[in-house]
């Protein structure tokens, strides 16, 4: 919980020295991720396997044009999945978020392009809800994990980028019973303003 609590009180602090101050920006967007919520010997009652699009929002300041530090939070979405296991019915939820902080490193490739890195950490919480025979399957748990980015950003308009970036915030706890945890990756999709 430390961890969260600063990740927080930095988020706090940068948006509201946001309106104070240059170097400033704030990015919202999606992350499309793909995920799989079969349970071993189960007859699936709609797809175990899918994928499911998030929110994602980061404050950040950037200390010249190509090196800034940014805080955000990530959703994992709420995929479901109901299935059929020694003449039962289960229906297993996911969810979850990330809380990122992260140095975020630019390379302009021309006048209006440039290639984004982001490293940082991840606090990924997810938790496992079910109901029926899925319900002694629930699980919840915290981890924090090593968090990276690599995309492409382009010019809309001045202090306007949009920006596409493959993203991974590492491991997940919430787990089935002998399994392991999910790895949290995927797509990424966002607008910035640069105030």
């Amino acid at each position: 919980m430390p961890s969260l609590r600063s990740l927080l009180l930095i988020a706090s602090l940068s948006a509201t020295a946001a309106a104070h101050a240059e170097g400033f920006y704030v990015e919202g967007g999606s992350l499309a991720r793909r995920y799989d919520l079969g349970v071993t010997g189960a007859i699936p009652a709609d797809s175990a396997k899918g994928r499911v699009l998030s929110g994602a929002l980061r404050l950040g300041y950037e200390v010249d044009d190509r090196w800034a530090v940014e805080v955000g939070r990530m959703n994992h979405g709420k995929p479901a999945h109901g299935y059929r296991l020694s003449d039962q019915d289960g229906r297993l939820t996911s969810h979850g978020h990330s809380w990122l902080l992260a140095g975020r490193a630019m390379l302009p490739l021309n006048e209006r392009f440039a290639l984004v890195g982001r490293l940082g950490l991840a606090r990924n919480s997810s938790s496992l809800t079910g109901t029926g025979e899925a319900a002694g399957r629930a699980v919840s748990g915290s981890t924090t994990a090593l968090y990276g980015g690599i995309g492409l950003e382009t010019t809309l308009a001045p202090g306007w980028r949009l920006g596409v970036a493959w993203e991974h915030l590492g491991m997940s706890r919430a787990k089935h019973k002998g399994e392991q945890g999910t790895v949290i990756n995927g797509l990424s999709t966002t607008l910035r303003y640069r105030f």
